[in-house]
């Protein structure tokens, strides 16, 4: 029932049939992005194959709305979490009869927007809560026991890999650690933080060899007293990825 209304409403607003089968196509698209429901994607794209890329790429999309539309296709405008709302103009063709999604011309116009509206409104967008860090990696309880810092030689440069494990374990020796650690070397330890993106995050790594890298959350870097930092971090990935709370690091990067 609630479909049928919607159609009305947007036949009403558009004014004809094959205004409203572009908006209709264009709803179903970034409803599908919304939820993540790829299977419903995939029959609203030009070229099916175009879903590989959403399997990789995941928009957060608090909520968004029809704003318009023309030749070109359908105008949708977007809110996300901590973020500057935006317009982006949806790309609609014909193939067969029926309108689908140009979703490389879409996802062109997407990064084109992004460019210059991808900064957060906030600082820190997540809040940061006043105890040892700690919360849930894969549906089981974690909290930080111990802390590895490893030395790697480049041989041009040296760098310091710094892992977080909720286990007292042997890191010298493969096979040995058994829980999910946290590896924190792509956050830049010398100056404040901010919010993580596709440079500053960190990596989620279940032996042996699965990799979750988390960059929507947020990170603070305190000087407490000579060579150490009190590091704060806040995110939520899902109900069974999450964590909050501080850790005290030797910052020698």
């Amino acid at each position: 029932m609630k479909e049928i209304i919607y159609f009305f409403m947007l036949a009403s607003l558009f004014g004809c049939s094959k205004a409203t089968e572009d908006v209709l196509v264009a709803t179903k698209y970034w409803e599908s992005q919304q939820g993540y429901n790829l299977t419903a994607l995939v029959t609203t794209l030009a070229e099916p194959e175009q879903i590989n890329i959403f399997k990789h790429l995941k928009l957060d999309i608090e909520s968004f709305a029809i704003a318009g539309k023309d030749d070109g296709g359908v105008l949708v405008n977007i809110k996300r979490y901590c973020y500057p709302e935006f317009k982006v103009m949806t790309s609609i063709v014909e193939i067969d009869g029926v309108k689908k999604v140009d979703s490389k011309a879409t996802i062109k116009n997407l990064f084109e927007v992004l460019k210059s509206q991808n900064e957060p409104v906030r600082k820190y967008c997540y809040d940061f809560e006043s105890m040892e860090l700690s919360g849930e990696i894969d549906g089981q309880e974690w909290r930080v026991k111990k802390i590895d810092y490893r030395v790697i030689d480049w041989g041009d440069k040296i760098s310091t890999s710094i892992s977080l494990h909720p286990e007292e374990c042997d890191t010298e020796y493969s096979g040995t650690c058994k829980r999910p650690k946290l590896i924190i070397s792509k956050l830049n330890l010398n100056g404040v933080g901010g919010n993580m993106n596709g440079t500053e995050n960190i990596t989620i790594h279940t032996p042996p060899s699965d990799n979750l890298v988390i960059s929507k959350g947020s990170y603070r870097v305190s000087k407490i007293e000579k060579g150490k930092v009190r590091l704060e971090i806040s995110f939520k990935h899902d109900n069974k990825n999450y964590l909050n709370g501080f850790v005290v690091l030797n910052n020698e990067t």
